[in-house]
């Protein structure tokens, strides 16, 4: 029931990409947000199949987030991150139980929005090492992969860059970068101000740092993108940075599907949970 009532809290936040609309302000979607968190933690509470809740430390600061494990043994770790409107309390952990049928572990980490620390994470390349030291302390996986679906395969790309225990990357309809001088499409500007910004501060030009794939190295291992071919929100020319980015450590599968590519998910998610597993398996 709780884990439902965090979804419907979650959902009613969608408003944002209702961009027709007037008089929106980013605060209600940061409430709305807030109290689905605090609905997904009475279920961690409650126990049952909902995952524990865990922190990862990282010099002065920490990074929230929730560990599933798959029902047998595991072959290895997954770290799933969010897009600008996704939560890992939502729609993160419904895709870590389809992937934990992998028998994959999967850590859901509450980034890039921080709404447990109140604080915005982008730079996750700095972080790599910090959450695959721990993935191996505590799950045993000396190798890890990553997943993430629009900005979240930004993040995810992010880790691969990081540190190279980080073998495998999957992308999924990933932005480039997100440019505060320039202007941002309409939905994306909302989805930035609600995720990337701290309450209080000055407009998203002023508080929103430059976020680009080409400023970070190269990944160490290897990525899959998923390019969906009615993307309205990314345009080939994000598909074509990753490309020059990673060059010959990146391999691109295009799907007949919208951003996100969530019509058709049965058609690929199998095949990328196979391809993560695969690397983490001994």
């Amino acid at each position: 029931m709780w884990i439902q009532t965090a979804a419907w809290r979650h959902a009613s936040a969608f408003d944002l990409h209702d961009t027709t609309t007037s008089g929106w302000r980013p605060e209600t979607a940061r409430r709305l947000r807030a109290t689905a968190v605090a609905a997904f933690s009475r279920a961690v509470d409650l126990g049952g199949s909902a995952p524990r809740h865990v922190r990862i430390g990282h010099g002065q600061s920490a990074m929230d987030g929730y560990l599933l494990t798959p029902a047998g043994p595991s072959l290895g770790a997954v770290v799933l991150l969010n897009g600008l409107d996704s939560m890992c309390e939502c729609e993160l952990y419904r895709l870590a139980r389809r992937l934990t049928r992998f028998r994959l572990h999967a850590l859901l980490l509450d980034v890039p929005a921080g709404y447990r620390s109140g604080t915005p994470c982008l730079a996750l390349e700095g972080r790599a090492s910090a959450i695959a030291d721990w993935l191996e302390q505590q799950t045993c996986s000396r190798l890890v992969v990553a997943m993430g679906v629009s900005f979240g395969g930004h993040f995810a790309a992010r880790l691969a860059s990081g540190d190279g225990r980080f073998v495998r990357t999957v992308m999924v309809s990933p932005g480039a970068w997100i440019d505060p001088v320039s202007r941002l499409d309409a939905r994306l500007r909302r989805m930035a101000e609600v995720t990337l910004t701290i309450a209080g501060t000055s407009p998203l030009s002023d508080a929103l740092p430059r976020c680009d794939i080409r400023d970070v190295p190269p990944p160490q291992g290897q990525l899959l993108l998923y390019a969906m071919s009615r993307d309205a929100l990314f345009g080939v020319e994000h598909e074509h940075a990753y490309i020059a980015w990673a060059r010959s450590r990146i391999e691109v599968r295009r799907v007949d599907a919208e951003h996100a590519g969530t019509s058709r998910m049965a058609h690929w998610l199998p095949a990328a949970a196979r391809w993560l597993s695969t690397g983490v398996t001994p």
